[in-house]
């Protein structure tokens, strides 16, 4: 398996006060979404998902490659912050 790595990093600030609405991440091409988290210790919302809210401003997404090599688009987008996306190549 290979891996891929890449950060999307969104300033979840507005008028100085933390975003802590849910971030929704989307995967097109050879990868998919098999996991989100925000670090929160005390967050009991299970792993699997398409969303997860934001804690100290900050969400991860973990994408896995298909198997097949191509460009993997992650994107990400809250209420309230401008949408964002990264690209990470898979390779075989």
């Amino acid at each position: 398996m290979q891996w891929a790595s890449g950060t999307l990093r969104a300033d979840c600030t507005k008028g100085g006060a933390l975003v802590t609405t849910d971030t929704v991440k989307t995967v097109t091409g050879p990868g998919q979404l098999v996991g989100v988290d925000n670090g929160d210790p005390t967050d009991t919302t299970s792993y699997k998902g398409t969303s997860r809210k934001a804690f100290s401003g900050k969400a991860l997404a973990i994408v896995r490659s298909i198997g097949t090599a191509g460009a993997i688009v992650v994107s990400a987008s809250a209420s309230g912050v401008t949408a964002g996306s990264v690209t990470v190549t898979a390779t075989q």
